[in-house]
């Protein structure tokens, strides 16, 4: 039996490793557009 508090704490630790690799491919889309237009 696994206890709610740590269902929720795994939960919150996939939630943070998405964001984490959701806002590094975004900063990397960044710096790849801003090579294209210096204007972005």
């Amino acid at each position: 039996m696994i206890s709610t508090i740590a269902l929720f704490w795994a939960l919150c630790v996939v939630c943070i490793v998405n964001m984490a690799r959701y806002f590094s491919s975004l900063r990397a889309l960044l710096v790849v557009l801003r090579g294209c237009d210096p204007l972005l």
